[in-house]
């Protein structure tokens, strides 16, 4: 896992044209909308690398995204006022029970609340998440204001440079054991669905993604076709009857 500008600008254009239009929104809501299906699950189809990430567990330890390499990561980002957000951790303690391996790691991280109430929360919610906060002294999350809106937050390093985007909560990101990411989710997803396990399970055993068993992800999802009204959806169909040509046509040859 690596940090620098370049790998930012890879994963911030891939995940912005994912997320662009979300802007359209008069303000960025507190939670984001309740997403019981995996219409919101979007594979990337080139992975950029992950950016490594400081955090405190609430035992007092400061820990590295890096540390998991070698391990599944799902990177959930946050926070006290989202319910969705509550809600998801039983989906997320239901993946864990499914997929019984310490090579799947499900890192709940706020940074949005003080220290003491995600100390306080993992204490009353045992289960098989970590959880983290920031550390003593740093202020990892910042606004991403634009003309008085506020559009959501950037996640900083040290050197201040923002290395993930949280558009709204909860936000998760795939990250494979080799550090790459693989895949992100907004909203409350069912990580326990048939479908997401069969694809996490294969994900932790072998260490790839079974992209052909799991297509109907990289499709753009209906949220965002909506929003775009429908252009995305169109243009991938339109790439499909092309390439579906192009392969006909390299059979009669």
């Amino acid at each position: 896992m690596r940090r620098s500008r370049t790998t930012f600008l890879s994963l911030t254009v891939r995940i912005l044209i994912m997320l662009a239009a979300l802007a359209a929104f008069d303000s960025l809501p507190a939670t984001a909308a309740d997403s019981t299906a995996m219409e919101n699950f979007y594979v990337f189809e080139s992975p950029p690398d992950a950016n490594d990430l400081m955090m405190k567990t609430p035992d007092g330890r400061r820990i590295k995204l890096s540390d998991f390499q070698g391990k599944v990561v799902l990177l959930n980002f946050w926070r006290q006022n989202c319910r969705y957000c509550h809600r998801e951790k039983g989906y997320l303690n239901s993946l864990k029970e499914a997929i019984k391996s310490d090579k799947l790691v499900v890192l709940c991280v706020d940074f949005w609340d003080e220290p003491k109430w995600v100390m306080s929360y993992a204490k009353e919610n045992p289960g098989h998440m970590l959880f983290a906060m920031k550390p003593d002294g740093t202020e990892p999350a910042i606004e991403n204001m634009v003309k008085g809106r506020l559009l959501g937050y950037f996640i900083v390093n040290d050197e201040k440079e923002a290395i993930y985007e949280v558009k709204g909560f909860p936000s998760t990101y795939v990250i494979s054991k080799d550090g790459k990411v693989l895949a992100a989710h907004l909203g409350m997803g069912t990580w326990n669905d048939p479908n997401v396990v069969e694809w996490l399970t294969h994900l932790v055993a072998v260490g790839t993604a079974p992209y052909s068993s799991a297509e109907e992800y990289h499709e753009v999802p209906s949220w965002l076709d909506r929003l775009l009204g429908g252009g995305a959806q169109e243009q991938s169909a339109i790439q499909d009857e092309a390439r579906t040509s192009k392969e006909t046509v390299g059979l009669r040859r």
